[in-house]
């Protein structure tokens, strides 16, 4: 009996913590005060579980406690919408392997744990993570190149709002100067400097997208096992050779991760000096670069409002689906782009590109 009841709790536990992580933001603050006492007391009541010496002999406690935490794993589990397909002991052991699992789930992971085929569907990556519901009826799932969408966005709606003059700087009056710190900046900047920075930081941040986006695609295509080689294997995580005397790396560059990537995926062989690819990297990516990695013996670019708007309405609107997308039918030629990136960067995202229209499942 003793070890049957210290299983039980000791499943229980971590069902408790597995599923009312995922699910946190459905339940109250005091909720969930009170689950993290709960678990505290299970811990508590396993650790003199295991030592003969110190049990005190109340199974009458274990019994209680089993019985206060199943309840509130049912309840976590009805607030998510993906079911488990595995057996408890398996969400035991990731636990017990991924001590931070707080921090987010692999869904490379998770797919073992629960029925998330749909998220694939709606193309999600096997190292996309999935962080529970942070907020009642809100999932969220961390995805590592749309955090450069939303940075774009961000710096594009900005230069949007002045631009359009929904919003206007303020000047600091005579007074105002002896409030600002040594340290702070003391120069007003105008309205222009305003916009020319945040559509410049807008246009090089979807430069960064797109590259994230390529590196997702290798990367995916890695944790799924397509390579057939070593050296596949290193091209798809974006190294080029590995120097067996001092085991430096190599990284590729973005035109060979171009040429590597549907390579190994699907036998592709992309010329990059056809389009979209020689433009995009002649003349977009090279202008990233030129401020990325400035330096004063390069040549200045001189480049005004006007114009780094006219670029990110270009890129927003036409260059970078159809880069990704030639990309991507490179890989998979049969498969969807992913929608989760489609909907995000062409939906409602920009200011002034409204009425794109989005896929879901």
């Amino acid at each position: 009996m003793h070890h049957t009841l210290f299983e039980e709790l000791s499943l229980d536990t971590f069902l408790l913590q597995f599923y009312c992580f995922l699910s946190r933001g459905f339940f109250e603050d005091t909720e969930l005060a009170a689950i993290d006492i709960l678990i505290i007391k299970n811990i508590e009541r396993l650790e003199l579980m295991r030592e003969p010496i110190k049990w005190d002999g109340r199974y009458d406690l274990v019994d209680a406690q089993i019985a206060e935490s199943k309840p509130i794993v049912e309840k976590a589990k009805g607030y998510l919408i993906y079911k488990q397909i595995c057996n408890d002991k398996e969400i035991a052991n990731y636990l017990l392997n991924h001590p931070k699992y707080y921090q987010g789930i692999m869904l490379k992971d998770l797919k073992n744990l629960l029925d998330i085929e749909v998220v694939f569907r709606n193309g999600h990556m096997l190292h996309d993570h999935f962080n529970g519901y942070p907020k009642k009826n809100l999932f969220s799932f961390q995805v590592d190149c749309l955090d450069y969408v939303h940075s774009a966005a961000h710096f594009y709606n900005e230069a949007y709002d002045y631009y359009n003059n929904r919003k206007e700087i303020k000047f600091y009056n005579d007074k105002d100067y002896g409030k600002i710190g040594m340290y702070e900046l003391r120069r007003i900047q105008t309205k222009e400097e305003v916009m020319f920075r945040n559509y410049r930081e807008s246009y090089i941040n979807i430069i960064f997208f797109i590259e994230s986006f390529i590196n997702s695609v290798g990367f995916d295509a890695y944790l799924a096992g397509l390579a057939k080689t070593n050296e596949e294997e290193l091209n798809l995580k974006g190294i080029q050779t590995i120097n067996p005397k001092n085991n430096f790396k190599k990284y590729s560059n973005l035109r060979q991760k171009i040429q590597n990537i549907p390579k190994v995926i699907n036998n592709a062989v992309i010329d990059t000096e056809t389009e979209p690819y020689k433009s995009y990297l002649d003349q977009n990516v090279e202008l990233r670069n030129q401020y990325v990695h400035s330096s004063p013996d390069k040549e200045r670019v001189y480049f005004g409002v006007e114009d780094w708007k006219a670029k990110c309405d270009t890129m927003i609107n036409k260059e970078c689906f159809a880069f990704l997308n030639a990309f991507w039918i490179s890989c998979y030629p049969s498969k969807t782009f992913p929608k989760n990136i489609f909907n995000v960067f062409n939906g409602n995202s920009f200011k002034g590109h409204q009425g794109m229209f989005v896929i879901e499942e």
